[in-house]
This record gives C-alpha cells, sequence and structure tokens, in this order.
C-alpha cells in the first residue's frame, strides 16, 4: 500500500533527477538539440514538476543566447502556462517581459509583466516598466519607476543608473 506509492514516488523522483541531470550536461557540454531532447523527455514523463520548469528556464536561457528568441519565448510562456512553482512563474514572466522588450513590443512587454505580483520581483518588475515608459516617451513615469527599482534593489543597478542619467540631462 503506502510503501509501495511511496517507493514508487522515490524511484519517479530519482529518475527525474537524473534526466534533468543529463540534460544540464548537454547544455554544458553545448549539445544543445540533445539537451532539446531531454526537454522534450521531461515534459512527456515529469510533466507539473519543478524538473520541467527548470528545464524550460534554461532552454529559453540556451535559446536566447543562440539568438533564437521565439524559441525563447515559448519556454518562457510553458512555465508561466504549465508551470509547477509560483516564483518561478514570475520569474519566466520577468524574462519574457524582457525579451518582449528587446523586440520593442511594448504592449507584450506589459502584458508578461502584469503576471509578476510577488514582492521578491517589484524591483525587477519596476525597472522594466520604467524601460517601457521610457520606450513609449513617457520620461516622468520612466524615473519614478526606474528610482523605485533602485530604490528596491534591482539587479542591474549600473542600466537603471545610466537610464536615469540620460533622463536627467538636457537634450541638445
Amino acid at each position: 500500500g503506502w510503501r509501495g506509492w511511496q517507493g514508487y514516488e522515490d524511484s519517479q523522483a530519482e529518475k527525474g533527477a537524473a534526466l534533468y541531470d543529463k540534460f544540464t550536461t548537454h547544455l554544458v557540454t553545448q549539445q544543445v538539440d540533445a539537451a532539446r531532447a531531454d526537454r522534450n523527455a521531461l515534459v512527456d514523463d515529469f510533466s507539473g514538476t519543478v524538473y520541467v520548469d527548470f528545464a524550460n528556464l534554461r532552454m529559453a536561457m540556451t535559446e536566447t543566447g543562440a539568438g533564437n528568441i521565439d524559441a525563447a519565448i515559448l519556454r518562457l510562456q510553458d512555465v508561466i502556462t504549465d508551470g509547477s512553482d509560483k516564483g518561478l512563474m514570475q520569474l519566466a514572466s520577468l524574462r519574457l517581459a524582457r525579451l518582449y522588450l528587446g523586440q520593442g513590443k511594448v504592449a507584450e512587454a506589459r502584458q508578461a509583466l502584469a503576471g509578476v505580483s510577488d514582492v521578491a520581483f517589484e524591483g525587477e518588475s519596476l525597472a522594466i516598466e520604467g524601460q517601457i515608459a521610457l520606450k513609449e516617451g513617457n520620461h516622468e513615469a520612466a524615473r519614478i519607476a526606474l528610482e523605485a527599482a533602485r530604490e528596491r534593489g534591482a539587479a542591474d543597478s549600473e542600466m537603471i543608473g545610466y537610464l536615469l542619467q540620460q533622463l536627467e540631462s538636457p537634450k541638445s
């Protein structure tokens, strides 16, 4: 009964961990096609687990680095729609907003940002809001959001400082 089920769950967790390890090894050794196959196997066999969430996040980073932005967007959307962990889902939303912003897709970036509500991501969220406002030409909203992002310890303080400096310097 119970012990059998517990043994099955433990066995599944071990298989998921082993496949995820294989996936990361393929990424580290730049065997991207093999990593994609491992990611697909994780999705097929371990959906609803953090193994799939992490694999999708790592695959999105790899695809972004290779310039495959559309593929990266799909992997982030997978985490957002099928994720098993709320924090990872919000992290994926932030990364998705950044990718859209990089493509100049302001409405999509704002929509992705709407999925972020956790206080832990507030600084990053405000930094992206500030960049969106800047792209829209709303300098006051950009300044307010970027200053708030800096106060809340957003990660990219150099970029935020640079953008704030650009907002303060008069255009000649």
